[in-house]
């Protein structure tokens, strides 16, 4: 069996620019993903237009199944050349890894990769190549579960006050700060905005150029299945906790009436923890062979919340999910340790709730935007109604 790829990216605009210089796309070939960075010369609305252009061109020819090789030939050969600098308009980076851990980086003038393999930082071991005259730098690699890859633009390096570069924020002094923060699990997109935020500090909240991170990490396959609601036909409650409790490494269990069905299905006492409670989402509770059991609607909701945060390569602050509630321990589950989800959702009406927050068509659309959310981060989602 295969590692799952994670990618992240967290990224800020060159204060006063609305668009950024910058450009992030991944793509899926199989099981296979191709990861692109483009930065584009300068910052604004031509900046964005190279490097929109550069990473899509890239893409789209990776996917249709061009060479590597011949896909930077031909970006080489589309991109308009710098007259008084004499280079090429836009930069970029291409990451194409496999399940097995293994793959390949081109890099054309943006900052080295850093790996991040075992816990410590690292360089990729790379050669030299010539393509249209340009010189690139070519690594092949191999991840275990645990490693990334750190993408950067040259926004992150020297990253100072007031656009004066940063002589004290070089690679070796990244490399540091990359190994006293990171923590074993993070996700890719946590680990991009750690890095990301980190720089937004450096630039004072004032950003002197764009700024973009993106990384690629692996991890082990961990399936986790999730129960929200009971069925619509009462005489099968039991036939659907035991198919639910058959899947998965870890289990989620949502809703009142619906943690009650589980906990009479393993004959097992539910226990309320009433300190548990934050803001407007309830306390949780503890059953033995459930690893969260949760209210139903207000966490969800919240749960959603903390998902679109987490996508957003804007939201440069810690994507730690370590407080003590129901929603931001189920976020822990499913952002940062789940690789494959399995939603078991009941279609039954609770007419007692109409025109709440817990409204049964309310909490529906909350659950299918969630299941979208975390397709979003990469997951493998199956939805399955009962």
């Amino acid at each position: 069996m295969g590692y799952f790829i994670d990618c992240g990216c967290a990224t800020m605009n060159k204060h006063g620019e609305e668009l950024c210089g910058d450009r992030v796309q991944v793509i899926s070939i199989g099981e296979d993903r191709v990861l692109v960075l483009a930065d584009g010369m300068g910052s604004g609305v031509k900046a964005n237009i190279l490097s929109t252009m550069t990473s899509r061109i890239l893409t789209t020819m990776i996917a249709e199944g061009a060479n590597i090789e011949e896909c930077v030939r031909t970006i080489m050969e589309a991109l308009p050349v710098c007259r008084e600098r004499g280079m090429n308009y836009c930069t970029f980076t291409i990451v194409y890894i496999r399940p097995t851990g293994t793959g390949i980086i081109y890099e054309y003038d943006n900052p080295s990769v850093i790996l991040w393999k075992g816990g410590k930082c690292c360089d990729p071991e790379s050669t030299q190549i010539q393509i249209e005259g340009k010189t690139l730098n070519r690594s092949e690699f191999r991840l275990r579960s645990g490693d990334a890859i750190v993408v950067m633009s040259d926004g992150v390096l020297f990253a100072g006050p007031n656009e004066v570069m940063n002589y004290d924020w070089q690679r070796p002094q990244i490399m540091q700060y990359l190994e006293r923060s990171i923590r074993p699990g993070m996700s890719a997109m946590a680990l991009s905005a750690l890095l990301a935020g980190a720089c937004m500090d450096l630039y004072c909240g004032v950003p002197g150029d764009d700024t973009t991170v993106a990384v690629v990490s692996l991890k082990r396959p961990h399936a986790v299945s999730v129960l929200i609601g009971p069925p619509v036909d009462r005489n099968r409650e039991m036939e659907h906790v035991h198919h639910f409790m058959e899947e998965g490494d870890s289990h989620i269990v949502c809703g009142g009436t619906t943690s009650e069905l589980v906990a009479t299905y393993l004959d097992k006492e539910l226990v309320l923890q009433p300190t548990t409670g934050f803001r407007t989402v309830p306390p949780y509770s503890t059953l033995e062979g459930i690893e969260l059991v949760t209210e139903g609607a207000l966490t969800i909701d919240y749960v959603v919340k903390l998902a679109q945060r987490h996508l957003d390569p804007w939201a440069l602050g810690l994507k730690r999910y370590n407080g003590n509630n129901g929603a931001e321990k189920m976020a822990e589950l499913l952002f940062e340790k789940a690789t494959d989800i399995t939603m078991f959702i009941g279609k039954t009406v609770n007419n007692a709730h109409a025109g709440t927050v817990a409204d049964s068509g309310r909490k529906r659309k909350n659950v299918e935007k969630l299941c979208q959310l975390l397709r979003d981060m990469g997951k493998n989602v199956v939805e399955i109604y009962h």
